[in-house]
């Protein structure tokens, strides 16, 4: 139900890297919209880059879609993800409600 959504500190970010732009946009729209305060930041290349680098160093949470990605991306990803971050969010599928779910059971735990 949606009021047993758990709390999300304010300012948290959460990147989605997934080549599925529709579903990830959509999910970072439901996401914003949800929790107030949290803020999303999407990438769909196909090689690692700058963006990426950033973006794997300072959010919070990182979903990769790995059904729609690109190996040397998610490798790049992986690689430069800190270890005092969280670990990355793999969800089952490539669209929003896969994105959604999984960010879900990622701050419930």
């Amino acid at each position: 139900a949606e009021d047993a959504l758990p709390k999300v500190p304010q300012n948290t970010q959460v990147g989605i890297y997934s080549l599925n732009e529709r579903g990830a946009r959509g999910a970072c729209e439901y996401l914003e919209t949800t929790f107030p305060g949290l803020k999303t930041r999407f990438s769909k290349e196909h090689v690692g880059s700058n963006n990426l680098r950033c973006m794997s160093e300072e959010v919070d949470y990182f979903i990769v879609t790995t059904g729609a990605a690109k190996h040397a991306a998610t490798e790049y990803i992986k690689n430069k993800r800190p270890n005092n971050k969280s670990e990355l969010i793999y969800p089952e599928g490539v669209g929003r409600t896969s994105i959604i779910r999984a960010f879900l059971r990622a701050i419930a735990n």
